[in-house]
């Protein structure tokens, strides 16, 4: 699972094959993000080279995506994703001494 930060640009992609398992178009591709709150995204899906599609999606929130992608028509198939955006002002980060307090850590004086 890919964790972004909000601000970032999320590069998304699927590989499509055919019977064989080699890279094959598929007749269309659609990518649908589901947000944290619940609502849906279809941004446009670009066929880079055979078989490869690829999405940029600047999610607008914090938390957890999920992405499912469907091709349709020839080489049909279906593949379900998720990623992260985080607050990077949150990233929870504590000091030594908070850790050592939690912990019940002690120093003692070893003379």
């Amino acid at each position: 699972m890919a964790v972004y930060d909000l601000g970032d640009v999320a590069a998304l992609g699927v590989k499509i094959t055919d019977a064989n398992g080699n890279l094959a178009n598929a007749t269309a591709v659609v990518c649908t993000i589901t947000l944290p709150d619940g609502t849906t995204a279809t941004p446009t899906v670009v066929n880079t080279s055979k078989g490869v599609s690829d999405v940029t999606y600047a999610p607008p929130m914090y938390g957890r995506y999920a992405v499912r992608w469907v091709a349709t028509g020839n080489n049909a198939s279906a593949y379900a994703d998720d990623f992260t955006v985080r607050d990077f002002t949150d990233l929870g980060i504590v000091s030594l001494d908070e850790v050592k307090a939690h912990l019940n850590y002690t120093y003692r004086d070893w003379e």
